[in-house]
């Protein structure tokens, strides 16, 4: 199960920032065509653009720190947990799917087992 987490978290952080590039880039056409008629309403939209960058670059470092497996479970499943479902009340569950994927894989790595070997 901690590969199939490793591997969920890795396709939630590609697929959210992703969206949020496909997000700017369609801001961006928005205000070079003079579609914006409220600032407010391109400064909400970029700052979710930040928050969906931000967590999907966390995500993705946490996925390339459980794959090398140098962090403990715990810790990773709860920062995993944390970008994956907090967010979300900030900007919408319709935005906010990609982040879910990566919640979705922190609780896979906290109901994961870690094999302990022992040496004798």
């Amino acid at each position: 199960m901690k590969k199939t987490a490793t591997a969920l978290s890795f396709i939630g952080a590609i697929l959210t920032i992703g969206y949020s590039l496909v997000t700017w880039v369609n801001l961006q056409k928005l205000i070079d065509r003079g579609g914006v008629r409220h600032q407010e309403y391109a400064d909400a939209i970029s700052s979710v653009i930040d928050v969906l960058l931000l967590c999907g670059a966390i995500g993705l470092m946490v996925s390339f720190l459980i794959k090398r497996g140098k962090s403990t479970t715990i810790i990773n499943s709860g920062i995993l947990i944390a970008i994956g479902f907090l967010p979300v009340f900030y900007v919408g569950v319709q935005r906010g799917l990609p982040l879910m994927v990566m919640g979705i894989a922190g609780i896979l790595l906290l109901l994961s087992k870690e094999k302990n070997v022992e040496e004798t």
